[in-house]
């Protein structure tokens, strides 16, 4: 009997299992490697049909996608497919050979994609495509289009892909799904379309949509050489001319949606403290002045806290930088508990800030008050490797000293008051808060 739990997966929560089917051991392990060396998503292999639709049958719940060789020792092209695609799971289809009809049957059969097993890049191609499918679960795209044949096919060709598809022939009635569906990555577009042009559809959508966050492809089948031009210059990420093949659909939809990812994943460890998680002084800066003013510009009260660790060079000197981490991560942790609804910020070292909006200095020094006797009171237990242990580990308790500004209209000048504060809190004995 074979089932996911012989391979440590659970179907009730272990979601995401990609399934390879294939029978040449070498290859198949290769690719277990590959996935494996991209964390993309656990594996389970099978050798047989037999054995895949074994593990279909009790375990297909937990399979969000199927890698499966097209010759098997007991099955046909067509029959690794449809047992596969009986439930309900994407297929990208692996073989030794190419030919014009096998392309047709596997667009037909409806695969994500098909793959030559040529060389490594081989491998590595079907690796990003995983990833791509597994995330494409949470993408939404808008396509706009007075054709409903063309409709049906872009809807379809995204449907294999398993991206979720809003569809309207209107384009003065995208701008309105634009606005109420706020987690739309993709929007395709034709471009002779009644009330609005293509490319006036793309300008209008530039007013609030930037590049980096919201990707746009024109499609047209117009014969006038300067529009694809006029689409990338009003603001279009890319270009389908019609008619297109899936093969040139799929590479177009998965190469733009890897680009937000690469821009999201950029800005993060460009705004991201790589040790707490928390923001950084840069983000701190360019968000925050932002913030006060508008709270000010709103008549609202703002405040600006800055939280030092008191004798962190001593906890350093006493037990080691990986110590000094742990406690600058332990902080760290307690700020996001206490104030989930703040802007929190590392700022460099045993730094960090905090800006309060919308509450008088009461509340925040109450808040303060709070987390500065939590901190105090709750230490946090360590070993020798400087690793969080709850086994009876040495224990260390940090107290912080705390620094505060008010209602100043630059974040610069906010930020030396309540530094001077804060070496008056020093000055003072520590484990306290002073306001200016």
């Amino acid at each position: 009997m074979l089932n996911l739990s012989d391979h440590g997966f659970n179907s009730n929560t272990i979601p995401g299992v990609a399934l390879i089917v294939e029978d040449q051991k070498t290859f198949s392990s290769m690719l277990v490697s590959v996935l494996n060396a991209k964390m993309v998503c656990p594996t389970v292999v099978c050798a047989t049909l037999a054995e895949a639709r074994e593990v279909l049958a009790k375990s297909h719940e937990a399979i969000s996608i199927a890698i499966c060789d097209l010759t098997l020792p007991d099955g046909s092209n067509e029959e690794v497919i449809d047992a596969v695609q009986a439930h309900g799971i994407p297929v990208i289809a692996l073989t030794g050979t190419f030919s014009e009809p096998l392309r047709n049957l596997l667009l037909r059969r409806g695969v994500v994609d098909y793959v030559l097993k040529r060389s490594l890049n081989s491998l590595e191609y079907v690796a990003s495509l995983v990833e791509r499918v597994t995330r494409n679960l949470q993408i939404k795209a808008l396509v706009v289009d007075d054709s409903e044949s063309s409709l049906t096919i872009i809807r379809h060709y995204l449907a294999r892909q398993k991206i979720t598809a809003i569809c309207t022939k209107d384009p003065v009635h995208a701008l309105t799904i634009l606005e109420q569906e706020k987690d739309i990555q993709l929007v395709l577009s034709d471009h002779e379309m009644p009330h609005m042009s293509g490319v006036e559809f793309v300008t209008q959508i530039r007013k609030k949509h930037r590049k980096e966050k919201l990707a746009i492809i024109g499609i047209s089948g117009s014969s006038d050489k300067t529009l694809v031009a006029h689409f990338l210059k009003s603001g279009a990420n890319d270009f389908i001319p019609k008619p297109f093949s899936y093969e040139e659909f799929l590479c177009r939809v998965t190469q733009n949606l890897q680009m937000l990812d690469l821009i999201r994943e950029t800005l993060y460890i460009s705004n991201t403290d790589y040790l707490t998680g928390l923001y950084n002084r840069r983000y701190f800066f360019e968000s925050g002045q932002g913030l006060i003013q508008k709270a000010a510009s709103n008549h609202q009260i703002y405040h600006l806290a800055l939280v030092d660790i008191d004798h962190f060079k001593r906890i350093n000197d006493q037990f080691g930088h990986d110590v000094g981490d742990l406690a600058i991560n332990f902080l760290a942790r307690t700020m996001q508990a206490f104030f989930s609804k703040e802007l929190v910020a590392r700022i460099g070292g045993e730094e960090f800030t905090l800006l309060f909006l919308s509450q008088d200095q009461t509340q925040v020094s109450a808040a303060l008050e709070q987390f500065r006797v939590h901190l105090e009171q709750t230490p946090f237990y360590m070993n020798q490797s400087g690793q969080n242990a709850n086994d009876g580990s040495q224990k260390l308790s940090l107290t912080v000293s705390i620094g505060c500004a008010s209602g100043q209209d630059d974040l610069h000048t906010m930020m030396k008051t309540a530094d001077s504060k804060l070496y008056q809190a020093k000055a003072e004995g520590r484990n306290r808060i002073v306001f200016a």
